[in-house]
């Protein structure tokens, strides 16, 4: 197996979990049930299914040291991610998901980071010049002082930049879309893609496909469609799984296609692999259960082989 080396730009945090009795309209109450709480966080979740595939995985990130930061970092040295790019600042809080349950399915709400003006120090250069990937969010990477000056750096250290696109911020969408330009690899859900669509324009895909970078438009139980440079669209299904929690199917299908990529697959290899193990992961409870290892994603395929979703 080819080992690259991809460094997960971002944070790991404490995951709280809640049942809710019915989804609430706005003024409306409802009652919630407390499941416990669990490490995630986008970023980490995406680190632990790729060093589970056997990728060679760093996370880089500001956090303060307090106990559920220890929380998070103990989890992820357990899954074999390493912590040598971490740094530390005691004026930072804590990054949290408070996370809402209903039929398998659930609401998110994000407390983010608060760390601004990060510059990178000549440690975290020489690991990153080493580097085949680095994985983050447009989020992530403005917390840097120059964050275009960094993407250059990244660009001329040949790495590829592969970025989540969850949400924009409306408000700094221009520097939002400079930072999306140069992704190589640039991964939206519906959400997403509608914002896409309507913030930056209805023809990103095309834009961003002329630029070189492959598009992967994922659409939960829908399947995904994956656009690359050469014009061509690969429409990649579903597998027809009834979903425990979906929290972190995402981020496994995001590392998991940048794996399948490292080790040389097609786009669409990727994808379809990518897509099994994100069905995987929503079989179990918790934002990292997506982080198995391949055996156990081929396990999945062999036997829920041609167990699709129906089109809608």
């Amino acid at each position: 197996m080819k080992r690259d080396r991809i460094v997960m730009i971002g944070s790991g945090c404490i995951d709280e979990y809640y049942e809710l009795s019915y989804v609430p309209a706005m003024g409306e109450k409802t009652i919630c049930h407390p499941l416990g709480a669990q490490v995630g966080g986008m970023i980490g979740n995406a680190a632990s299914v790729a060093a589970a595939c056997g990728m060679d995985t760093y996370l880089m990130d500001t956090v303060n040291r307090g106990p559920n930061v220890q929380t998070v970092l103990e989890d992820c040295r357990k899954q074999g991610i390493k912590l040598d790019l971490m740094r530390y600042d005691d004026s930072l809080p804590d990054v949290k998901c408070i996370i809402f349950l209903k039929d398998g399915e659930r609401m998110i709400y994000v407390v983010p980071t608060q760390k601004r003006e990060l510059v990178l120090d000549e440690a975290q250069e020489a690991i990153l010049k080493g580097t085949s990937y680095v994985y983050s969010s447009t989020a992530e990477i403005r917390c840097f002082a120059r964050p275009l000056e960094v993407l250059d750096k990244f660009h001329d250290w040949r790495i590829r930049l592969v970025l989540d696109v969850e949400y924009l911020d409306s408000g700094v969408i221009e520097s939002e879309w400079e930072v999306i330009k140069r992704a190589d690899i640039l991964f939206v859900n519906t959400e997403g893609d509608r914002q896409m669509r309507e913030q930056i324009s209805p023809d990103y895909i095309s834009v961003l496909n002329k630029s070189g970078c492959i598009v992967a438009a994922t659409k939960g139980e829908q399947g995904c469609s994956i656009y690359e440079p050469s014009g061509e669209r690969n429409d990649i299904d579903a597998f027809r799984v009834t979903p425990v929690d979906t929290t972190g199917a995402g981020d496994t299908f995001n590392a998991s296609f940048v794996y399948g990529m490292s080790q040389g697959l097609g786009v669409r290899e990727a994808g379809e692999y990518a897509s099994a193990a994100a069905a995987r992961s929503i079989l179990y409870m918790g934002p990292r259960s997506g982080a198995v290892g391949v055996e156990q994603v081929e396990q999945f395929i062999s036997t829920y082989k041609g167990k699709f979703k129906e089109e809608a």
